[in-house]
């Protein structure tokens, strides 16, 4: 439904962030403020985990479907493999790849 590239900087996240509310406008708030959730984790993490595209840029996508909204970010990748932890409760990151 919308995708765009962004430069693999912070200040690209507010404009991604306001082109993923006006596409789903049409979707309950719920649904649109979790996507927007979920879309800025996923851009802060290829920011701080991954590189750039050879572009210098970072591919955002979205579409929605049946049950709910799929988001997409792609990097350049990072220096190594991402691995799913077991996150302790009190722990303050290390969920995203379970969620």
């Amino acid at each position: 439904m919308g995708s765009v590239r962004v430069t693999a900087t912070p200040a690209s996240v507010g404009a991604v962030r306001s082109e993923l509310r006006r596409d789903l406008a049409v979707l309950p708030a719920p649904v649109r403020e979790d996507a927007e959730l979920v879309l800025t984790e996923l851009l802060g993490n290829a920011m701080r985990h991954g590189r750039a595209l050879r572009d210098g840029s970072l591919a955002v996508s979205w579409v929605v479907g049946e049950i709910g909204v799929e988001i997409a970010v792609t990097d350049g990748s990072g220096p190594t493999l991402p691995v799913v932890i077991d996150a302790a409760p009190t722990q303050i990151g290390g969920r995203g790849l379970s969620i």
